[in-house]
């Protein structure tokens, strides 16, 4: 049980945080200076109220459907990974808004 709390720690603290403090810098992107504030902060917020807020009552039920085992949850996690994997490749190559202007 150590070994699962340290493993959740670390990629609590060292992983998921890389992720966010690039999101800043792939974000402006996408956007030109003059609504690049707002553009990052709508789809920051459409990005919390469409995934991550409900993350937890799917992870939950999926749970139960397996009479307590996390084997659900987990392959739930690695599936939102590969979209994000495959969204980011997929808009990398096309972003529309210099970062100068």
């Amino acid at each position: 049980m150590t070994v699962i709390c340290i493993a959740m720690a670390f990629c609590s603290v060292i992983v998921l945080r890389t992720g966010a403090g690039s999101q800043g810098g792939f974000l402006a992107n996408f956007f030109p200076t003059k609504y690049r504030f707002s553009g990052i902060a709508v789809t920051r917020e459409l990005n919390a109220v469409a995934v991550s807020r409900p993350t937890p009552l799917i992870a939950a039920a999926l749970v139960v459907a397996l009479s307590g085992a996390p084997w659900l949850v987990t392959e739930y996690l690695a599936l939102c990974g590969l979209v994000t994997f495959v969204a980011v490749l997929a808009v990398n190559s096309c972003s529309a808004a210099d970062v100068d202007s």
